[in-house]
């Protein structure tokens, strides 16, 4: 096994990060990334289980046939998505009023987009209830983590839930099978060896799996493309952090808010600054 550090350069951010940093793993089968992301990693060692289970495993010879959704925290950025053609958009509502957050769903409804909302945990039980009562369910998928304390779930009104940041927390199994809940978020970087039990949870009660990047470069990205390929590939994906990154190991080909599945080229490897034994 070889171990590498890199550092490439990422556009403006939601992180607030001007560099991403991790470590590549490469073996004779394949690649692995660890990347713990500041101030969202709770454990390193998370990073690292998701790396060395990569690089034990044949590394794909072509990219994972999956779609993805879009990032967009304006009305402007999911116009833009639309029109280079994604179907499904991730759209950010935290900063928001429940009022303002219901007005731009609305417009973005006209477009005839599938929507998924997600709050980051932003609003009280009170400011999801306005906004609820302001929401046409038309092209929803889901509301993802919708108040601050996700323990008060059932007081909101029935629709559709997933929950991201709840499963990196210890005994949230009962909470997650609620029957409001449809969809899981999962974070491979994140969620360590606690994935697969997620994903056991998931196929054994019916939830949706939405396989999610926390920044990782391209090495990492592909093997989350493939995890949503084996488990759910009739679900978008969240992958669209790729587009922050300036420059990257692979190119990562998308049309039509698809991931193509073409052949994958070498690893331009001018990124790696391999570590001394």
């Amino acid at each position: 096994m070889y171990c590498y550090t890199y550092s490439i350069p990422l556009h403006p951010s939601p992180i607030g990060l001007s560099m991403r940093q991790g470590i590549i793993l490469e073996t004779e089968k394949g690649w692995g990334e660890a990347a713990p992301l500041t101030g969202f990693s709770k454990d390193p060692l998370d990073s690292l289980v998701f790396a060395l289970r990569s690089c034990l495993e044949p590394f794909p010879t072509h990219y994972p046939k999956i779609r993805l959704n879009a990032l967009a925290s304006t009305p402007k950025e999911a116009e833009q998505a639309l029109k280079l053609g994604f179907q499904t958009l991730k759209y950010k509502v935290k900063g928001l009023s429940p009022e303002t957050a219901a007005k731009n769903i609305s417009h973005l409804q006209s477009m005839n987009a599938r929507l998924r909302i997600d709050a980051n945990r932003f609003w009280s039980v009170e400011e999801a209830k306005r906004f609820l009562d302001r929401l046409d369910p038309k092209g929803i998928e889901y509301i993802e983590e919708p108040i601050a304390d996700p323990e008060k779930l059932s007081e909101l009104p029935p629709f559709p839930f997933a929950l991201d940041e709840t499963l990196l927390e210890p005994n949230r199994e009962p909470l997650a099978l609620l029957p409001q809940i449809c969809a899981f978020v999962l974070k491979p970087t994140l969620l360590g060896q606690r994935l697969d039990s997620w994903i056991a949870l998931a196929k054994a009660h019916g939830k949706t799996l939405t396989f999610s990047s926390s920044f990782e470069s391209a090495i990492g990205l592909v093997q989350i493309a493939r995890l949503q390929e084996v488990h759910a590939p009739e679900t978008a994906a969240g992958l669209d952090t790729y587009r922050s990154f300036k420059e990257n190991f692979l190119p990562f080909p998308i049309a039509e808010g698809a991931l193509l599945p073409q052949p994958i080229p070498l690893i331009d490897r001018s990124w790696l600054t391999k570590i001394a034994p």
